[in-house]
């Protein structure tokens, strides 16, 4: 009798990178397919090959996908640095969650809809350690006395709309306090419904100011969100690098400020100096042109020099009618009694 043994190699790791818009799933496994647990459309393609020794190498990936998310499907999605706001941490999110991006100081909507009956509950939390209750909604009315304090009269649903199922949330006044994750439960005669929304804050750059102080250049810019960059270039380029201090505050809104100054180089005439600054949703360019230091003492030279020329000329002036004065009075004097 022929025995059949069959070994199995028992799947060790999978990586997950990413290359530009794909998500590879690199597996080493006898047999099988992987998957991903993830509930959205996307086109994915799965190719199996058999190595020399026997065992499965499979690799899948997903193309298309545009959500920059990670977290229960178990992958990590690259971003642009600046856009996050957990510097030094992973930034992570469920796939499910809808992304809302606000601007600071302005009013922004919260979306949740959910199917509407006679006798509908809707709460709004703010997700943290401990929740923080945003909005309430029960009776057919708000209710909003175990609102937190950092949502008071800033919220506020569609009631007429809430019929067609709309339940989404109008937060006024953004703070950068109010960036993170959010829920909205409902809760009706046809069941309940949980929406996660994941909110973030963007204070862009709105104004660049480049200033001379004697030989030295600063460039600055206020109010930004989340943390900016500032870099240094010139026009034309020039292969010496251009030594900067720069210095980033964050002040009591959390808003960024950001200063950078460095010596300008007394080794190339007419030359531009660009500083750029860069945020999560946008950038601004100034540009300047140094001011020479001698100017101002040359100025003053001739503004002296001026001066010296028209007390002399009122001198010589005050000498001339002088001299007329004296003539005359000598005439007066030598004329006949």
């Amino acid at each position: 009798m022929n025995a059949t043994t069959r070994k199995q190699a028992r799947v060790q790791t999978i990586i997950i990178p990413q290359e530009e818009d794909r998500i590879p799933n690199d597996s080493h496994l006898d047999e099988g397919e992987p998957t991903w647990s993830i509930i959205l459309s996307f086109y994915s393609i799965t190719v199996q090959l058999l190595s020399e020794l026997q065992l499965y190498n499979i690799i899948s990936f997903i193309i298309g996908f545009i959500i920059n998310v990670s977290g229960n499907a178990g992958y990590p999605i690259q971003q642009n640095h600046l856009c996050d706001r957990r510097r030094g941490s992973t930034f992570t999110q469920r796939v499910s969650d809808v992304k809302v991006s606000c601007i600071f100081m302005e009013s922004c909507i919260l979306p949740c809809s959910f199917k509407s009956s006679s006798k509908d509950l809707i709460r709004w939390v703010k997700k943290e350690k401990h929740d923080l209750r945003v909005h309430f909604f029960n009776d057919n009315q708000d209710q909003l006395m175990e609102q937190h304090q950092n949502f008071k009269n800033r919220t506020s649903l569609f009631r007429d709309q809430l019929s067609n199922g709309n339940a989404s949330l109008l937060l006024t006044e953004v703070k950068i306090q109010d960036e993170g994750a959010y829920s909205c439960y409902t809760n009706t005669l046809h069941g309940n419904k949980e929406l996660y929304i994941h909110l973030t804050v963007d204070a862009p750059v709105t104004n660049v100011n480049i200033d001379q102080v004697g030989n030295r250049i600063t460039c600055s810019s206020e109010g930004i969100y989340p943390k900016p960059e500032l870099t240094w270039s010139t026009s034309p380029p020039i292969n010496t690098t251009l030594q900067n201090q720069t210095t980033v505050l964050q002040n009591e809104q959390k808003l960024y400020n950001i200063s950078s100054s460095l010596t300008a180089s007394d080794d190339y005439a007419n030359l531009i100096y660009i500083c750029t600054v860069r945020a999560c949703k946008n950038k601004k360019t100034t540009t300047f042109k140094k001011t020479e230091v001698l100017l101002g003492g040359q100025e003053a030279a001739g503004g002296a020099a001026a001066a010296v020329v028209l007390v002399l000329c009122w001198v010589l002036y005050n000498k001339k009618i002088k001299g007329k004065i004296t003539s005359a009075l000598y005439e007066g004097l030598s004329g006949p009694l």
